[in-house]
């Protein structure tokens, strides 16, 4: 179980964090599933905190700003496979709140703390299960160098990296990185959730 990330794309939402700090900042990650629960990202889409409340601890998706990217992903032939956000001057590790509003299982929920305006260390969870029995578990990154390029996708916002390329994996631990189709439906069923609570 790991999360596969172009080096680009890990860097772009490690510079987003520090962009938006002392706030957190938030964004979707959009690819494929494999076959053995892994994940291979494609694009980064940078998302908006629209939390007024608490933006340096809390996080908020417009819901319909979550519909256009699912959108362009189906439009793709992709999927949802994760989210990211930051942690301002605070570890990169899930909170309880963050469990709490977390509602895609399999998906990845990737974390950057950012200690005094730099990114540090960033670490990845999977959610698995739901409702009360709902958890997170330690996921594995690696970051792909990307060596060729063929058949891009197109997709109309994020940073969209090729469809199918050729890397040099290297395997990161989820204690952190310092300086399936088959889910459809279950992140189908869970998109009505994330709505509401992602609101609130």
């Amino acid at each position: 179980m790991a999360l596969k990330i172009p080096a680009a794309l890990l860097d772009q939402l490690r510079q987003h964090s520090e962009r938006t700090y002392p706030y957190e900042c938030c964004g979707v990650l959009v690819g494929d599933f494999d076959n053995s629960g892994g994940k291979m990202v494609m694009a980064v889409f940078p998302c908006g905190n629209t939390r007024t409340d608490s933006p340096r601890n809390r996080f908020r998706i417009d819901p319909m700003e979550l519909v256009r990217v699912q959108r362009e992903a189906m439009l793709a032939g992709c999927d949802i496979v994760g989210f990211y956000h930051s942690h301002p001057d605070r570890p990169a590790h899930w909170s309880a709140i963050d469990l709490a509003e977390a509602h895609w299982p399999l998906c990845s929920y990737v974390i950057t703390g950012v200690e005094k305006g730099r990114a540090m260390f960033t670490n990845s969870f999977q959610l698995q299960d739901r409702d009360e029995a709902k958890h997170f578990a330690e996921e594995a990154i690696e970051v792909n160098h990307l060596h060729t390029r063929s058949k891009d996708r197109t997709i109309q916002r994020g940073t969209m990296m090729p469809n199918e390329i050729s890397i040099s994996p290297s395997l990161y631990p989820c204690a952190g990185i310092s300086s399936p189709k088959t889910a459809n439906s279950a992140h189908s069923s869970a998109y009505a959730s994330i709505t509401k609570t992602i609101a609130t």
